[in-house]
């Protein structure tokens, strides 16, 4: 028995048959600079307008009455940078760019930033990213995604979704004509340059990986596993490991250098989170369901995919778990988008447990399944739909514990803050941040990202004809308390 809602489907897979249309300008239009101004950005909104970025959360979010929070973080998928110049074609014929389209490309990096600010007020003790990060491929869009998410107040993890690691988001290099577009706008092409460019540890190991001069320190958070708050130190009461490469180095084994990337990592990971109770350790599973496998180059590259080693590897990752601990289980891939029978699978090893809370994807959709279990309470499946595509929410997840030992998940919906003109801050003159920042705007750098951020989304409305039905089913399979434990299970 499977119960499903699905409150989007926008672009769900990546097409497999983009090609180089032309590529416009010398340069990117996410250059080095774009680093500085994100962080100029993030400097002000933080010091002078925190307030105006409060999240926009749907009316129709669940209230959970006495239940105690032991868990909260901050759900984010598709994010899908695009570097705007890089025109493609599909099916031998351009693809049609409208003035909303155009617009939402040109403004997707305030929509995510946007997103960001206002996460950070909901306190999560960590955020993750579920893939897609970028739309083309290419590492000027990674670099505008890390700038980005380092703005968030606690560590961030990210996943490896197809648009990661395939050159120009989604073919192999083989089948793409026009390779003048690799410099400057260099392909990622695979997991281990995506992962590396993660941190700047990565990136000066490898002279391949452009290093862009802005881009400074790495974000603390993340390499000191929390962030210091209410009087006490990072170091005295961490939140999560502490990642350098967001995630991905934590595949370390025996022998492995600090502060590098492992020769082991493959894109999947795993990291503990304590309960805020400390009654409880949640292991947060990460998946890379978009792992490379042989390719005969003409096969599409948008379902789910992953080597037998890994597989395993999942498994053994569920029986380490501690006898008093839970688990939750991330990826970019619904269950139903993989190769073969995959998805049935996994799902049959998560079914297996009972002490899997939830299985958190992306891929484009905002949905919510419950799969049967012989024993326990049914699996939770959260789907997130795109940060790119209207309605572009995020979520709110937090894992609620009862008093007789039950644990319920609510999920919670909410979108980047400045979603019209009218919630635009005043103009005033830049005065919180450094000269470097001040002489390159003459207006509030947080009036400049909401002018931006509401653009993007009012863009994003008009590429949907029926927005208003669209947001109104997103939100109602985001928006949900779920009970996902009772004691007692075997």
């Amino acid at each position: 028995m499977k119960a499903r809602i699905v409150g989007l489907l926008l672009l769900t897979a990546c097409a497999t048959t983009y090609r180089l249309q032309r590529v416009e300008g010398e340069r990117p239009s996410i250059n080095p600079e774009t680093w500085t101004e994100v962080h100029c950005t993030g400097s002000e909104v933080e010091s002078s307008c925190a307030a105006d970025f409060a999240p926009v959360r749907s009316a129709l979010a669940v209230d959970a009455g006495a239940l105690r929070p032991v868990l909260r973080f901050v759900h984010l998928s598709d994010a899908k940078l695009r570097e705007h110049r890089v025109l493609l074609a599909t099916e031998g014929e351009k693809i049609g760019v409208t003035d909303a389209t155009d617009r939402l490309y040109r403004n997707d990096d305030a929509v995510l930033l946007a997103t960001v600010l206002g996460a950070n007020q909901l306190h999560p003790q960590f955020a993750i990213h579920t893939g897609n990060a970028v739309n083309t491929g290419l590492f000027s869009e990674l670099m505008q995604f890390i700038a980005a998410m380092d703005e968030f107040d606690v560590p961030w993890f990210n996943a490896v979704g197809p648009r990661d690691v395939a050159f120009l988001g989604a073919l192999p290099a083989e089948r793409v004509s026009g390779l003048h577009v690799a410099l400057p706008y260099m392909p990622i092409a695979d997991v281990d340059h995506f992962m590396a460019f993660h941190s700047s540890f990565g990136v000066s190991a490898d002279v391949t990986l452009p290093n862009p001069e802005q881009r400074g320190v790495d974000h603390v958070p993340s390499q000191r596993g929390c962030v210091a708050q209410r009087g006490v130190s990072c170091l005295e009461s961490p939140l999560s490991p502490r990642a350098p490469f967001h995630g991905f180095q934590l595949s370390q084994q025996d022998g492995d250098k600090p502060n590098q990337l492992s020769p082991h990592a493959r894109g999947y990971y795993t990291f503990q989170v304590p309960g805020a109770d400390g009654a409880r350790t949640f292991t947060a599973i990460v998946l890379n369901s978009a792992e490379s496998v042989l390719d005969d180059g003409v096969s599409g590259t948008e379902l789910g995919r992953m080597l037998p080693e890994q597989v395993r590897w999942f498994r053994e990752q569920l029986e380490r778990v501690p006898a008093d601990g839970f688990a939750l289980v991330f990826a970019h891939h619904p269950l139903d988008a993989f190769r073969g029978t995959l998805g049935q699978d996994l799902l049959a090893i998560m079914q297996a447990d009972p002490r899997v809370l939830g299985y958190f994807h992306g891929g484009g959709r905002d949905t919510f399944e419950q799969h049967a279990r012989e024993h326990g309470t049914p699996l939770p499946d959260f789907g997130a739909g795109s940060l790119f595509d209207f309605p572009q929410l995020a979520r709110s997840v937090e894992v609620l514990a009862a008093d007789d030992g039950r644990l319920f998940v609510r999920s919670s919906s909410f979108h980047q803050p400045m979603s019209s003109t009218s919630a635009r801050p005043a103009a005033a003159p830049i005065t919180t941040v450094g000269k470097s920042c001040a002489a390159r705007e003459a207006t509030s750098w947080c009036y400049r990202l909401a002018t931006r951020a509401g653009v993007g989304r009012t863009a994003s409305t008009k590429l949907v004809p029926t927005a208003g039905f669209v947001e109104a089913a997103g939100e109602i399979a985001a928006n949900r308390l779920v009970l996902a434990y009772q004691p007692g299970s075997p």
